[in-house]
């Protein structure tokens, strides 16, 4: 799945998402994400800032194989916020890559990989 966003990218809390291929967020706008990710056959990957809300964790799950990996932004201006929040990283044999800061003025609450 390729989300190419001029605006916000949102996924409301508990509104889970699995794709069976990978998730590919590639537009100009940034992501707030409350729902958890899953691709069951390869990679996640962000071009822009994530910022995480809802009661509970965020978490991203890539395909559990070699080269399904993890990537948070692009450069070291695409943070991961969201101030009380937690978000977990499972990425099986992949790697998980995070160009940006983890927190910066809204910090996370926990990051788990």
């Amino acid at each position: 799945m390729t989300v190419t966003n001029a605006g916000t990218f949102t996924t409301a809390d508990g509104a889970d998402l699995t794709v069976g291929n990978a998730f590919v967020q590639n537009g100009a706008g940034v992501n707030l994400l409350g729902g958890n990710i899953t691709s069951t056959n390869d990679g996640i990957s962000f071009a822009k800032q994530v910022t995480l809300q809802g009661a509970d964790a965020v978490v991203l799950t890539s395909g559990l194989g070699a080269g399904d990996n993890i990537v948070l932004g692009t450069n070291a201006t695409t943070d991961v916020l969201g101030a009380g929040q937690a978000l977990t990283l499972n990425s099986g044999l992949g790697n998980i890559t995070v160009n940006g800061d983890v927190g910066g003025a809204g910090a996370a609450r926990s990051t788990a990989m």
